[in-house]
């Protein structure tokens, strides 16, 4: 089945750019990858912590990935989405700065997903629980 346009999150992406990990199947069946700012700031951050013998190679590799999806970009819209998100999901007080920033990059991106009404690509839980998001996981 041919699935006209999806987005990817940062989890969908490492592991289809890591041959070790399990590829998911949905790149081949896809017309257009989208990739919404978020992800693509975590994933350009991770290829800058790669280890140094490494940084050309994945920095490479990432940017060949991303010349293939289409960006999304957040607007003023995707900020009403985005609140009405946060609303229903609420942060453990104990929570790692490190966990909460990943958290709150995952609201951005499911608030871009229904602002276009467009199904994400993940396997991160943090994704469950949200209205009317439309999650594909392999």
């Amino acid at each position: 089945m041919k699935i006209e346009r999806l987005v990817v999150d940062a989890v969908a992406a490492v592991d289809y750019l890591n041959p070790a990990r399990l590829t998911p199947p949905a790149f081949d069946d896809v017309h257009l990858l989208i990739l919404p700012l978020p992800v693509l700031g975590e994933l350009r951050f991770g290829a800058l912590n790669a280890v140094p013998a490494w940084r050309d190679a994945v920095t490479r590799q990432l940017e060949e990935f991303v010349s293939r999806c289409e960006l999304l970009l957040p607007t003023a819209e995707t900020a009403d989405f985005y609140a009405r998100i946060r609303t229903q999901k609420t942060l453990a007080p104990n929570i790692s700065i490190k966990r909460q920033v990943h958290l709150l990059n995952d609201l951005w991106t499911a608030a871009l997903c229904l602002q276009h009404r467009l199904p994400l690509l993940s396997n991160d839980r943090d994704f469950d629980d949200i209205n009317d998001l439309e999650v594909i996981r392999w």
